[in-house]
């Protein structure tokens, strides 16, 4: 097992590992080409458990990145995108997700549309949230309520960090302009987050109507009940802007969006009440 400080320190370098501090477990994965962090609190006495969780959690990042990824020519995806699937012998995940991607697709008026990016069906706007998801319940399964798992970006956070009620995980949003800056700061409580934005990844989002990229946000960052959504809702709302509120509305109290297109901040929702413009 790794050293807390080579964990922390190995982020850049690749190197994924458990550091057991005396209230808690962190672990860093790379995986899907991003780093996974999984931190679980209160496992004082409980080492094992939460060792063994993790690895469950680990384990299963692994099975995700065979079926879904685009790059590796066996998965379930790229042999659907080759039209060499096999209809009926896919996988529950794999019909799990091409489901939820044709309900998001209707949900978002067409802004999230897997099947319309260069090479074909690409779900992986969705993957990476609903598979932060998956691995929250696996911890909460195991009897770990206070955790936090961010799969580049994507957060589940559930219970808190520290003791003491409602205080929930602060989660800071970057200024998409100097991502040095915090300009904004949500407290995840038994809630998901996800951030779409042009200053980490460049203009990786693509208008479904165009085939181009959405270069009119600068940031869109979505907060709700459910990872996968969350993160497909960002990348939707990246390519429609303002105009998303036509169907974010719809979504119910539950989920709110902060949007940055240059100097001005857009939100909606209770998440992001008071919010500031970034310098």
């Amino acid at each position: 097992m790794r050293t807390e400080h080579q964990v922390v320190d190995g982020w850049a370098r690749g190197i994924s590992g458990t550091a057991i501090r005396a209230d808690r477990a962190v672990h860093v994965e790379h995986v899907w080409g991003t780093a996974v962090t999984i931190n679980v609190c209160a496992t004082a006495g409980r080492e094992a458990a939460a060792i063994g969780a993790v690895e469950a959690c680990t384990a299963m990042f692994a099975e995700v990145d065979l079926t879904f990824s685009t790059y590796r020519p066996q998965t379930e995806v790229s042999l659907y995108r080759a039209g060499l699937d096999r209809p009926g012998k896919q996988s529950r995940e794999f019909d799990e997700v091409i489901r939820a991607c044709s309900e998001l697709r209707e949900m978002t008026h067409g802004a999230f549309d897997p099947w319309s990016v260069p090479g074909g069906y690409d779900p992986s706007g969705y993957v990476k949230g609903w598979a932060a998801g998956r691995a929250s319940a696996t911890l909460l399964a195991a009897g770990f309520a206070n955790h936090l798992v961010n799969a580049g970006g994507d957060i589940c956070a559930h219970g808190n960090e520290v003791e003491g009620p409602g205080l929930g995980w602060p989660v800071g949003i970057v200024n998409p302009h100097r991502p040095s800056e915090i300009i904004e700061v949500v407290a995840l409580r038994d809630s998901s987050m996800a951030t779409s934005g042009r200053y980490e990844r460049g203009d990786h989002v693509i208008d479904p109507t165009t085939g181009s990229p959405a270069t009119g946000i600068d940031s869109a960052t979505v907060v709700g009940p459910d990872a996968g959504i969350a993160d497909a809702l960002a990348s939707a709302a990246m390519v429609r802007g303002p105009a998303s509120l036509e169907w974010f509305a719809d979504l119910g109290p539950q989920w709110s969006l902060h949007l940055v297109a240059g100097e001005v901040v857009h939100t909606f929702g209770a998440a992001f009440a008071g919010s500031a413009e970034p310098g």
